[in-house]
């Protein structure tokens, strides 16, 4: 067993022996299962406009009220929950991929390419996620898409600087291996790259 299994197998365990561990799996499971279901199980009375009990308050019919509508606010709320999963995981892909390919490629440049990606990177980083993500709205546009792009951006950053500096350190742990075979083949008399 690798020390990575080892180590992936003690932080499961210690996850699920925590209080909160099985708790946040159970609701994972439920959230899960309700954005599969939800939007067939839930559709037709989340959209059924009904303007004479609109903003009602909670009954037994309308647990959690009706909107200005008269649309049940508690079947809108679980026809929607596909889409409060579907946003936040496209963002997160979309903020990884991005922040994997250039800081990969950044990390990988020539000494100036690798100096402006860096300085490009700090600046970035000091403007400011929310900002950027203010801009990103501004120019893509108000909606799903723009809101998936502008978070995905907004978080790119730090993955490009997160997988840089996981590169820059793989690639000094190459240099110090193959000068430490230089040394050794140095030792015992051969010729280095030979």
């Amino acid at each position: 067993m690798s020390a990575r299994s080892s180590r992936m197998r003690l932080a499961a365990g210690a996850f699920l022996r925590s209080p909160t561990g099985p708790i946040a799996l159970v609701l994972l499971a439920i959230f899960t299962l309700l954005a599969i279901a939800g939007p067939s199980l839930f559709g037709d009375a989340a959209t059924d406009v009904d303007v004479a009990q609109a903003s009602e308050g909670p009954s037994s019919e309308h647990p959690l009220g009706t909107d200005a509508l008269g649309q049940d606010i508690l079947a809108r709320t679980l026809a929607a929950t596909r889409l409060s999963l579907l946003l936040p995981l496209g963002a997160i892909l979309m903020a990884a991929l991005i922040g994997a390919v250039l800081g990969a490629l950044i990390s990988t440049a020539g000494p100036r390419l690798r100096r402006f990606g860096a300085g490009a990177i700090d600046g970035l980083l000091g403007f400011g996620g929310v900002l950027l993500a203010v801009f990103v709205v501004a120019v893509v546009g108000i909606g799903a898409a723009g809101a998936v792009v502008a978070v995905g951006l907004a978080f790119a950053e730090d993955h490009v600087a997160a997988i840089g500096a996981v590169v820059t350190g793989a690639q000094g742990r190459m240099h110090g291996v193959q000068r430490l075979e230089h040394h050794r083949a140095r030792l015992f008399g051969a010729q280095p790259g030979g």
